[in-house]
């Protein structure tokens, strides 16, 4: 490393030679040798051929003509700016906040001499001037019309870790950040060389178009091709650590590239729909990897820079750190971090278009159809989904989340989960709940599942109201929101009246849907509608009987609780669906029809038996620790995901064991 004797020396060559130029001197020491001599020679003449020793202090570096964002070596966020992107001689060169503007581009372009540079900013046709032709320390920088004069003439020194020192001709200063500011705002100055990174600069360059299509991708050492970027144990939690392991094309080791229009990427891994982030944003070397929740901060972008061997450099926008692997070695389970920049394999990547797996009920089966009295996937094919209805939102919110969702996906088989949304009980919908609070409950739920590629069936569950008729025009606007804001939710389902009672007929319920459909159907044109039947949802022989016209993707809604409902519910359902009635079983349970008493697997499993013959969806009562037979969780467990078997009731444990063995 070359020290204040370097620098003299360098000061001597420059005033010989008449020669802008700088050395990258990382630690200070005293003395310089003949050594040190010959390479501050040659970096003042401008040579690429340049010793080992000296490539580590830095080296006179051509640059390829063309448009460059000068990004920060301390935070990649904050880049060179012509202040009120003015096209005014005189104008101040400042730090600013990344916005990918004209005043933010620069055409770099080497002069005649073949040596040195011209900078000038896209937002005008002036160029990079040192204010007043100032060879003094603290001197301003500007933008100035053109005068082909030594301070408007520029040389570049690259650094190991990537980045330049911009040197100027007319004095062999350093553009520099005052005191290592990054704050906005903060004007440029040149100052004498001290190897800082308030002294270094990345040149992004600015393509014609982006430089990786938008698209899935491995990503791979390029130290082992064979290691590639993963998620630890296919998680799909915030926060799980991104490491390097070996190939096994998984989705946990395909991440899907999306161009944000900045320059910069989001990189969200394909299995979790989790974005590669930079933990806490930190911006020191070493600083952890991760994967969590798209949220669009500097800590979840990154800059793609192609090398010339066809790989790819990622940089954070947070810091001017790279991806690296720590340690540099290829191994299961190696940690990846940012580092700073050095140019080693550990921070190079080749990238691989690939294909996700469908791995999520979503991603394998798509929009849902009903295909005669059949609940179908996108291609036609019979699909019977099974999963788990939540009690009352109002009054077990803490079970909408999406870690819950994720037990129910991944631990217990389910494809769907039931939104339930009481009207009339306290604090209802309609008696009292905050209307906005129980809103944001619903699209909580809704966002959750569709990140984890479920299905999820927002359920107006009318009980005491009885006939759905009592509300139908609050009903009318509830789904007219709904169904407006999910339009483009493949996944969402609707049930438009969970359980009419009370005496309530088919001929009011028929009615009720006629004045429902049409206002969901304006919206969400092919989305499934399920309508609840007389008797608690019993009575579908009725609706066989006079089911509904003039629509499609319509089913109806059957609900049993094993214990109570054997065969004479059994037969009706038999009954609908010879006569082609398409039935979905939107809620049961396996106790007694009150949801408490003791349980029937017997019943039960007769029941489950007749549905999967009949390929008949169903949804279990209910995801809460209530102090009932019906509730899946014990009441004295707290957890509101990730639980245990035993911390499920003796309804939960014999529901979840079925649908694991489904």
């Amino acid at each position: 490393m070359r020290g204040k004797g370097l620098a003299l020396l360098l000061a001597a060559v420059m005033a010989m030679q008449g020669s802008a130029v700088c050395v990258c001197a990382e630690n200070e020491q005293s003395g310089a040798s003949s050594e040190d001599a010959q390479a501050a020679v040659s970096v003042a003449e401008g040579r690429q051929d340049t010793s080992d020793e000296e490539a580590l202090a830095g080296s006179s570096s051509g640059v390829d003509d063309g448009v460059y964002v000068f990004s920060s070596g301390i935070r990649s966020d904050r880049v060179l700016d012509i202040a009120g992107a003015s096209s005014q001689s005189g104008a101040s060169l400042q730090l600013y906040e990344d916005n990918y503007s004209s005043a933010q581009k620069y055409r770099v372009t080497k002069n005649s001499d073949g040596r040195t540079y011209t900078i000038a900013p896209l937002c005008s046709d002036k160029v990079l001037d040192v204010a007043g032709g100032n060879k003094n320390s603290g001197a301003k920088v500007w933008q100035y019309k053109v005068n082909n004069s030594e301070a408007q003439k520029w040389t570049f020194i690259s650094n190991r870790d990537g980045s330049y020192t911009v040197v100027s001709d007319l004095s062999g200063k350093v553009l520099d950040l005052y005191g290592a500011s990054t704050s906005i705002g903060l004007k440029l100055q040149v100052y004498d060389y001290n190897g800082s990174k308030a002294q270094r600069f990345y040149l992004d360059p600015v393509y014609d178009t982006q430089p990786l299509g938008n698209g899935t991708y491995t990503v791979a050492s390029s130290k082992d091709s064979g290691y590639v970027l993963d998620v630890s144990a296919a998680s799909t939690r915030n926060g799980a650590n991104v490491q390097i392991y070996g190939a096994n094309d998984t989705n946990a080791q395909k991440f899907d590239f999306t161009y944000l229009g900045n320059g910069y990427y989001k990189i969200s891994n394909a299995n979790s729909n989790k974005a590669l982030d930079v933990a806490a944003a930190g911006s020191a070397p070493g600083t952890n990897v991760q994967q969590y929740e798209w949220n669009g901060s500097s800590a979840q972008q990154w800059k793609l820079t192609v090398n010339e061997d066809g790989s790819y450099s990622l940089r954070s926008k947070c810091s001017s750190l790279f991806l690296d692997i720590s340690g540099g070695i290829c191994e299961n389970g190696r940690n990846i971090q940012i580092y700073t920049g050095n140019g080693t394999p550990a921070q190079k990547y080749f990238l691989s278009s690939t294909v996700k797996k469908a791995t999520t009920p979503f991603a394998k089966h798509g929009e849902l159809q009903v295909i005669d009295s059949h609940l179908c996937d996108a291609s036609g094919t019979p699909y019977q989904m099974t999963g788990i209805s939540t009690h009352g939102i109002a009054w077990y919110p803490g079970y909408v989340n999406e870690d819950a969702f994720t037990t129910i996906r991944d631990s217990w088989n389910g494809s769907v989960v039931r939104l339930a949304l009481y009207t009339e009980e306290y604090n209802g919908y309609l008696s009292g709940g905050d209307q906005n609070y129980l809103k944001n409950l619903i699209d909580q739920g809704v966002q959750a599942a569709t990140d984890l590629g479920m299905y999820v069936i927002i359920d107006w569950h009318i009980l005491s109201d009885g006939n759905p008729l009592t509300n139908e025009s609050q009903a009318i606007s509830f789904f007219d929101e709904m169904s407006r804001k999910y339009a483009s939710y493949g996944n969402v389902l609707y049930e438009i009246c969970n359980e009419p009672n009370g005496g309530t007929s088919w001929s009011d319920i028929r009615s009720y849907a006629n004045a429902v459909i049409p206002v969901i159907r304006s919206h969400a044109k092919n989305a499934i509608i399920i309508v609840g039947t007389p008797n608690w949802s019993q009575y579908v022989d009725e609706a066989a009987d006079s089911p509904l016209t003039g629509y499609s993707n319509i089913m109806y809604a059957l609900h049993f609780y094993a214990a109570t409902h054997k065969d004479e519910l059994r037969n009706k359902l038999v009954n609908a669906e010879n006569k082609g009635l398409p039935v979905f079983v939107t809620e049961y349970g396996i106790c007694d029809a009150s949801g408490s008493g003791s349980i029937d697997t017997s019943s039960a499993q007769t029941w489950i038996n007749l549905l999967d013959q009949y390929g008949i969806s169903y949804c279990a009562w209910n995801l809460s620790n209530k102090e009932e037979s019906a509730a899946l969780i014990r009441n004295t467990c707290s957890r509101t995901s990730g639980w245990s078997d035993s911390e499920l009731s003796a309804s939960g444990q014999w529901i979840v064991n079925m649908m694991r063995n489904h």
